[in-house]
């Protein structure tokens, strides 16, 4: 915003043609952001049919005392 005020104020045309573009800016920012958020809600796919997921973890380390 500061570079606003070293804009002439008999410079009409400039100072829309920055306010358009500022518009224009976050306008993208929000649709980018906006469909980047949908693509993160997306739930993976789940297993088709008779296949299974086995998962074997590690037994826990004796306490230390």
């Amino acid at each position: 915003m500061r570079f606003w005020w070293a804009i002439d104020p008999e410079n009409v045309w400039q100072r829309r043609f920055i306010a358009i573009g500022a518009g224009v800016g976050g306008g993208l920012i929000y649709l980018i952001g906006t469909m980047m958020l949908e693509m993160l809600k997306e739930a993976p796919p789940e297993p088709q049919g008779g296949e299974e997921i086995r998962v074997m973890s590690r037994p826990a380390a004796p306490a230390k005392q």
